[in-house]
């Protein structure tokens, strides 16, 4: 059930093909990558699962701005964080990309769950749970696949 491109790998569900694409973290250079496949693939979601430094190394380039305030730009993509709502274990964040050729703006949600410790598991399931309903709130409003990713 798995079909591979050159930056994912698509999972199908049982219910519709390629819901889920399971990618890497981006590094530094491939941040326009990431957006580039988030526009390109119409996604409305992204959970990720893992921390951008964990025990002092970087496991993920952060690819979204810290403050409404301050978009970034990433080699013609703009993104600007719209809405942050902080929860004990995970931030869900609404951003939108726009490119500096275009006037249209994606909007996607990024389910950022902060709390899965390194080289283990978390100790109880429950804010997995609330963080996996999140999750599916964003990505069943539409047809477009899941992004997952993890470092």
């Amino acid at each position: 059930m798995f079909q591979r491109t050159d930056t994912e790998i698509c999972i199908h569900g049982f219910d519709k093909p390629k819901k889920y694409i399971a990618a890497q973290g981006p590094l530094e250079r491939t941040i326009p990558d990431i957006w580039r496949m988030i526009v390109a693939e119409n996604i409305q979601a992204v959970a990720m699962v893992t921390n951008t430094v964990e025990e002092g190394k970087r496991k993920c380039f952060q690819y979204w701005p810290d403050d409404a305030l301050n978009p970034c730009q990433y080699r013609g993509f703009k993104i600007s964080l719209i809405q942050q709502e902080d929860y004990a274990d995970f931030v869900i964040r609404k951003l939108q990309c726009s490119k500096e050729d275009s006037k249209k703006c994606h909007t996607v949600y990024q389910c950022h769950y902060t709390a899965w410790p390194d080289k283990d598991v978390p100790d109880t399931a429950l804010s997995l749970l609330q963080f996996w309903r999140k999750v599916r709130s964003y990505a069943n409003s539409g047809s477009s696949p899941l992004l997952v990713h993890c470092r």
